[in-house]
Order: structure tokens, then C-alpha cells, then sequence
């Protein structure tokens, strides 16, 4: 605003406040001009006055921006206000035709009714001195969608899909002041530099309360019959974007634009035109019912919502068809907001993604688990946000099958607890051995009419039962039972085998023998095999003292009041006795040979377990913190996993 100077004398005040005003507002002006970079080379300053200028003088012809049926498009620069503009000029041919004129002021009026941003404004009306009508429009710049379309990269089908929202919205817009544009397609949507988006010649646009449709003009050949009612009218529109009342020239409302808009979705969604381009196949094709865009673009992946918003905007029956522009939108609005939420988490997952690589690499180089559990945790992030993306499942692989440098003490210290529980179980298991063997030798003495021959050796042999079996007991409620432990543990018992064999002679060997075969397959044998063993091992060393005694022939071992009398059925000689000298050592390399085959298959089932356990671990780096601890796995506890 400006002050108002005020003057005594009221009859000078109007005239000096006049002048006062003027002269103000223009020195304003001219200082908010100075700062003003759109137009470097208007300048105005104190000395300027308002003169009456000829309009010749204010436009300046600078080129032509393209020319059409109807006439030209010319760039022009406004010198009085400094700005380009755009004129459209009716063609010389097309001045005389009232019908042509009409048109062209009629889109001069509906366009410059519009007042909506993605209609292109218009300025001024008039006509030139040559007598040609013309008006000005804002000058716009940017491509037009079909040309984004036919680009080797074109936009992101977001960007697109925004884009067509908008146009959209305009159309209901004009919809809602009564007018219908009639000439939707590609060509005539354009996208401005800085964001814009513009629909364009209104030139065929309509009044939804003008009469039915279609040109007074003779177009024999394309209908079939020259008699038909419609033979002597051609459409009025753009060739393969007309909706199918427009093709049979009836009276239109908004749902034709609803089809035209239809017919620019389908070519997003698509990059396929709906109707072919050449007479009279399009006619035909129009009043057809148009595949869905899912059908004719299999490969193209269309999102269901989209397929089905095309499809209802494309219905060939108008009361199939969406009602509305903005129902349409609507309905690609729902879509944007879901695609925007995707969008949101695909750009949350690469983020995620991003750190968890970075810390798994640094992971890899320092050895820090920590970095490991901290790239584990950015995955599980990924993953919820993204579950099917390759990148993120590429990574999640490497992590669950890299293995660290170091194993991690959470790993060693579960591992730890599992020995422990592994070694008490076969403690308790050892124990009660040692007592059975312990009760069986004292009640074979004790029910025999045996004789102890040496008081001090039996005693030794039950001490050590004794200890064997108390010693495991006690070490089996050690905290961190050790391999000292089990070794004290083993030469006790050793002890305690020595006396037995002592006093049952080499009918200990057999059972041993039968004992030590039967365990190997228990190692390497599956849960039915396993039960099978527990028992034959049970009937077994029975069955061959049977064998023994009354399986015909002579008796390897026989007892009468000397002693035991051990006699071979197999081989006789005087070097006889020696075969009972060599058999411990030949048993004792058997003994060895097994032994290393069970401590490898001990290992490999050691590691297997560990490996487990490591994967136990990992699995809990992709879990918070304090969940992760509790993961079990109950598919790998005895009994479940078959």
C-alpha cells in the first residue's frame, strides 16, 4: 500500500492525493523493478509517464511454437509488461468458415472460463490488423506425455500415474463448470519443467448443454450403408481416442472424458494404444469391449488396482462405466497411497540393507561380533520392510552361511553347556553300571560255593566298583566336570575290569566282544536298528554261553573244583596256549581300530552339533535384543526329528 497525503484544502487534495499516489506507487514500483532478475532490460524509472502507446507496439513476433488444422501458434513478447506469451491465430483458410470461427472462439471463452492450473490461462482476445482473430495464452514449456512415453527411459510409472491424477482432477473440474473436452489423448497432456502439468487444446471442447454431437459433414464409406441414419455424420475427435457414443455421434456427458482418460491409462499401464489408428478398424474396435490391460500387457506386471480403475473407466455401457473423473482419481489416488507406503519401505530396506553390508564387511575384517550382530539386526530390518527382495536375501544368505573367523564365546559357552549335560547324563548312566557289575560279582560269590583265593585282590577289585561308581556320582555334580576327572574316572574302572576278569577268566572276552560290536552299529545305525541292538545285545552273550555248554561238541570252558578249565574246539596243539596270550593283543588292536572310528564319528557329530549351535547364534543376531536368547529350536530335540 502507499500513504495518502492530505491536503487542507479539500478541492486540492483529490488532485495532489492523486498525484501523490501516483507518483508513490510508481517510485515503489520502480524500486521493487530494480531487484526484480525476470526482466533485466525493463527498467522503469522516475521519468516514465504513462503514455498512450499504439498496441502494434507492444508484441514482438519471436518464432512459431507449431501450427495445426485450425491455424498457428506463435511465440510473442509482451514489451509492456515483459513477458513471452503464446498466440494462437485462426488459419487464413478458416476465417471464412463461420463454423471454424465459432469453434475458435468458443475455445478462447471455455478456455479462459477455466481457471485451474492445469489449464492453460488465457490472457486476451482480439483481432490482428490483417483481420485474423487470435488470442494470447500463457506461454508453457515442458513434453507432452507422449512424447515422456516414447522415451528409451521414461518417467517411473509413479511419476506418470501422479501426473494423470491431476489431469484427472482438472477434467472433473471442468466437469463441474459444465464442459466436456472431447479430444483426450496423450498428445494433449503436458508435462511442464518444474512440475506442472497442463491439459491442452480445448479446440472440439462442449457445453454439456449444447445438443447431441457429431459434424454435418458427408463421410460415405466409412459406415456400412449410405442409408444408415449416421452415414451423413463423421465423429468429432481424435481417431482411436473416442469414447463409443462419441463414434456414434450421441449426445456426450462426463463419462465420455472418463473413457478418453481410460484410454491414456491403458497406454501408461500398457505402452500398447486400446484401438488401432486406421478406418474404419478403429470404429469398430471402439464398440468393442477393450481386454484389460493385464491381458494385453502380460509381461508389464500391472498392479491389480490399476487394471481394474482402467478397466471400469474403459466399460463400453455408460452405466458400467465410472461415473466421474474424480472417481477415477480417486481410485488412483488409493493405489498412490499404498504404492507410496511400498515406495516408503523399499527405501527403509535399502537403507537397512546399506549398513548391514557396510557392518558385515567390517565384521569380517576386525572380527568383531559385534559389527556381525549389529549387520544381523539391519537385515531383519530389511527384510520386514522388504521380504522379497533379491538383494536383501542375498546378503541374509551370506550372513547365515559366513562363518566368523573366531568362534563366539556365546557359542563356546553353549557348547560348553551342552558337554556338561552330555557328560552327567553318561555319568549317571556309568554309575549305575558300576553298581550292577558291583552287585553281580558279590552275588556270584556270594550264592557260588566259589572260594576266595585272594581276599586282597577281590577287596581291591570291589573298592574299585565302589569308587568307580560313587566317583561318577560325585563328578557328575561337579559345575565344569573335566578331563581329569573322567580320567581318574577310567583308570578306577580299569581297575575294576581287571578284577572281574580275574575272577570269571576269559568268559569276560565274549561279552566284551559282543558288547563293543553291538555299540558300533548303535553309533552309525538309525532308531529302528537301535532298539533292534538293545535287545540281540541282551540275548546274545546268554545265548552263546548256551551255545557253550550244550550246543554239542566239547565245551570251551568248563569249572570243576581246580579251577576253570578253558579248552579250544577249533584249533588243538601244543602251541594252543599260546592263541590265549595272543588274543588280548589281537583285541586290544580290534579294540583300537574302533575306537578311532568312534572318536572321528564322536567329532564329525561334535561338530555338527557346534555348526547348530553357530547357526542357532546367527539366527539370533536378526532378532532384538533379549528375544534372541530365548530361540530354541524344538524340531532338533531327541524324538522330534525324523
Amino acid at each position: 500500500g502507499y500513504a495518502r497525503v492530505m491536503r487542507d484544502d479539500p478541492s486540492e487534495s483529490a488532485d495532489s492525493n492523486e498525484t501523490a499516489d501516483s507518483s508513490e506507487t510508481y517510485q515503489d514500483l520502480a524500486a521493487a523493478r530494480t531487484h526484480d532478475s525476470l526482466d533485466p532490460d525493463v527498467h522503469i524509472g522516475e521519468s516514465d509517464s504513462l503514455v498512450p502507446r499504439p498496441s502494434s507496439e507492444r508484441f514482438h513476433d519471436v518464432g512459431i511454437l507449431g501450427v495445426g488444422g485450425m491455424g498457428k501458434v506463435e511465440l510473442i513478447r509482451d514489451h509492456w509488461i515483459g513477458r513471452e506469451l503464446a498466440r494462437k491465430t485462426l488459419g487464413k483458410k478458416r476465417q471464412k468458415d463461420a463454423r471454424a470461427l465459432n469453434a475458435f472462439m468458443r475455445e478462447a471463452k471455455v478456455q479462459g472460463q477455466l481457471d485451474h492450473p492445469a489449464v492453460v490461462p488465457v490472457h486476451d482476445f482480439g483481432f490482428s490488423e490483417s483481420g485474423a482473430p487470435f488470442f494470447t495464452m500463457k506461454r508453457i514449456r515442458g513434453r507432452t506425455l507422449r512424447e515422456l512415453m516414447d522415451q528409451e527411459e521414461p518417467p517411473s510409472r509413479r511419476r506418470l500415474l501422479e501426473a494423470f491424477h491431476r489431469v484427472c482432477l482438472s477434467l472433473d473440474y471442468a466437469h463441474a463448470r459444465g464442459v466436456i473436452h472431447r479430444d483426450l489423448k496423450p498428445e494433449n497432456v503436458m508435462l511442464g519443467d518444474f512440475g506442472e502439468v497442463y491439459v491442452l487444446d480445448w479446440g472440439i471442447a462442449r457445453l454439456l448443454s449444447e445438443p447431441s454431437d457429431g459434424e454435418a459433414l458427408d463421410m460415405e464409406g466409412i459406415w456400412q450403408s449410405s442409408t444408415d441414419a449416421h452415414s451423413k455424420r463423421v465423429p468429432t475427435g481424435t481417431i482411436g481416442y473416442m469414447s463409443p457414443e462419441q463414434v456414434r455421434c450421441e449426445a456426450l456427458d462426463v463419462t465420455s472424458d472418463v473413457y478418453g482418460l481410460g484410454l491414456i491409462l491403458f497406454e501408461l499401464l500398457t505402452k500398447k494404444r486400446a484401438h488401432p489408428t486406421k478406418l474404419p478398424q478403429v470404429f469398430y474396435s471402439t464398440l468393442q469391449e477393450v481386454p484389460r490391460a493385464s491381458e494385453r500387457a502380460p509381461d508389464r506386471d500391472i498392479p491389480p488396482e490399476l487394471d481394474e480403475a482402467c478397466a471400469q473407466a474403459l466399460a463400453l455401457k455408460i452405466e458400467d462405466r465410472l461415473p466421474s473423473a474424480r472417481a477415477l482419481a480417486s481410485l488412483i489416488q488409493s493405489y498412490l497411497d499404498g504404492d507410496r507406503d511400498l515406495a516408503l519401505r523399499r527405501d527403509r530396506a535399502a537403507d537397512a540393507l546399506s549398513d548391514a553390508t557396510s557392518l558385515l564387511a567390517e565384521a569380517r575384517t576386525t572380527g568383531d561380533e559385534t559389527k556381525r550382530r549389529a549387520a544381523g539386526q539391519k537385515l531383519a530390518l530389511a527384510l520386514a520392510f522388504a521380504p522379497q527382495d533379491a538383494g536383501v536375501r542375498q546378503t541374509l544368505l551370506e550372513l547365515l552361511t559366513d562363518h566368523p573367523t573366531r568362534v563366539p564365546d556365546e557359542v563356546r559357552e553353549q557348547l560348553a553347556a551342552e558337554r556338561v549335560r552330555r557328560v552327567r547324563r553318561s555319568l549317571l548312566f556309568a554309575s549305575s553300571l558300576y553298581a550292577a557289575l558291583g552287585i553281580g560279582a558279590a552275588c556270584l560269590l556270594l550264592l557260588s560255593d566259589y572260594v576266595i583265593a585272594d581276599r586282597t585282590m577281590v577287596g581291591a577289585g570291589f573298592v574299585s566298583i565302589a569308587i568307580s561308581a560313587i566317583g561318577s556320582l560325585v563328578i557328575r555334580r561337579l559345575k565344569q566336570p573335566s578331563d581329569v576327572h573322567l580320567g581318574v574316572l577310567y583308570l578306577f574302572s580299569c581297575v575294576a575290569i581287571a578284577v572281574l576278569s580275574r575272577i570269571t577268566s576269559p568268559w569276560v572276552l565274549v561279552p566284551v566282544l559282543v558288547i563293543t560290536n553291538t555299540f558300533g552299529y548303535l553309533l552309525i545305525g538309525g532308531p529302528s536298528l537301535r532298539r533292534f541292538l538293545v535287545v540281540m545285545s541282551v540275548l546274545l552273550v546268554p545265548a552263546f554261553a548256551f551255545f557253550d555248554q550244550w550246543g554239542g561238541g566239547v565245551a570251551t570252558a568248563s569249572v570243576s573244583a581246580s579251577g576253570v578249565i578253558v579248552t579250544s574246539q577249533m584249533v588243538q596243539g601244543a602251541g594252543v596256549g599260546w592263541l590265549f596270550f595272543a588274543v588280548p593283543m589281537i583285541a586290544a588292536v580290534v579294540f583300537a581300530i574302533f575306537l578311532y572310528s568312534a572318536i572321528d564319528f564322536l567329532e564329525r557329530s561334535d561338530l555338527i552339533v557346534a555348526q547348530h549351535e553357530l547357526q542357532r547364534w546367527r539366527f539370533r543376531q536378526l532378532l532384538p535384543e533379549g528375544v534372541g536368547s530365548k530361540l530354541e529350536m524344538p524340531a532338533m530335540r531327541r524324538g522330534q526329528l525324523r
